[in-house]
């Protein structure tokens, strides 16, 4: 076995490093805490794929069980891939695991340890069962895989939800989901291929922002993405963020888990509209103007008051840009403004009529 002790009879505190510095290892032997009553950092460094097929126990060998550390640590810096392939257990002493240093560990096999499993400043990817008492995610933490959960989750703020192996994936949480204010849910989305997904809720709460990832394809109105399965519901999302494309928006029902791709309103300009010419021929108005959104609708406005608000003023014309995209140029041509005898009319382009 690979023993996970301290340099001195004495010592309860500490740092312990292995070292990924060539592709693709792969270590069987088991890894132990001597004593359940220290609380070494098992640090795990380098640039390559690493893989740990054997067991890991989290509880002593010596079989005592401290009072005082309660929680195994991993600080994984490693940029490859670190996997966890043998089952983690505690011996039923109610050991927890966090996870942190800015890494990404795959736990595959059939975790069964009964503490909470904290994850901050890292990504954990649950690929087999994972039998926790809490899982915690918070402070540029993620969890994913597509695996089975079986405890509580909890994305706090700060924390991230990624269902998938970085990828279109589902992971099945056989419990409680609460996001809190400040945390995320990424969802991978892809045209062909569907979406990475939560199963197996009985209750979800939703909070904070959910972020659709389009990974390839072009989407398009009407698409729908079932984005979690769950009993029973409450809350929403705070915030979607992005669009799924020009002209489109995201929509998320949180009574049913779904998001959905619809068309978006008019888009309105960033600058107002501008007359570039106007002329004026036995009481009909030629204006042309600029600064037009694709799809916008734009209105001439008429009104004896200048001083008056805009709710004041008479649609006279609308016009509907169609062009390709961009800012562009639209036009009132031969619009009746005036008459004789009429009171001093004042125009105004909008993009509202009220």
């Amino acid at each position: 076995p690979l023993f996970v002790a301290p340099d001195s009879s004495t010592a309860t505190t500490g740092n312990g490093m292995l070292e990924a510095s060539v592709p693709d290892i792969t270590i069987g032997n088991p890894l132990q805490y001597q004593t359940g009553t220290n609380n070494l950092v098992l640090q795990i460094g380098g640039t390559n794929d690493l893989t740990f097929a054997g067991a890991f126990t989290l509880n002593g060998n010596d079989g005592n069980k401290s009072t005082l550390y309660t929680n195994r640590w991993l600080q994984v810096t490693n940029t490859g891939l670190t996997t966890f392939s043998g089952n983690i257990t505690d011996g039923g002493n109610g050991y927890g695991l966090g996870v942190f240093g800015g890494g990404v560990v795959a736990l595959n096999g059939n975790d069964s340890y009964l503490g909470m499993t904290g994850i901050t400043n890292a990504t954990v990817l649950v690929n087999g069962s994972l039998s926790t008492s809490l899982i915690i995610v918070t402070n540029d933490g993620t969890l994913g895989g597509s695996g089975t959960v079986s405890g509580p989750v909890t994305i706090q703020s700060r924390g991230i939800l990624n269902a998938g192996n970085q990828g279109i994936g589902t992971l099945a949480i056989n419990n409680t989901l609460t996001f809190q204010t400040g945390s995320t849910d990424i969802v991978d989305v892809s045209q062909s291929s569907g979406n990475s997904k939560v199963t197996g809720l009985t209750s979800v709460t939703y909070a904070g922002t959910l972020a659709p990832n389009i990974i390839s394809g072009t989407l398009s109105a009407g698409q729908t993405f079932t984005v979690f399965s769950a009993t029973a519901e409450s809350g929403n999302f705070s915030a979607i963020a992005g669009t799924p494309g020009a002209g489109l928006a995201w929509e998320f029902d949180p009574t049913n888990g779904v998001l959905s791709v619809v068309t978006s309103g008019p888009i309105v300009p960033n600058v107002p509209p501008r007359i570039t010419s106007f002329s004026l021929s036995q009481g009909n108005a030629s204006i042309t103007a600029t600064n037009g959104v694709n799809g916008g609708t734009y209105y001439l406005l008429g009104s004896t008051n200048v001083s008056a608000p805009i709710s004041q003023w008479i649609p006279l014309a609308t016009n509907v840009v169609t062009a390709s995209g961009g800012t562009e140029s639209f036009s009132f041509a031969g619009t009746n403004v005036y008459s004789t005898g009429s009171p001093q009319l004042f125009l105004m382009l909008s993009s509202t009529n009220n």
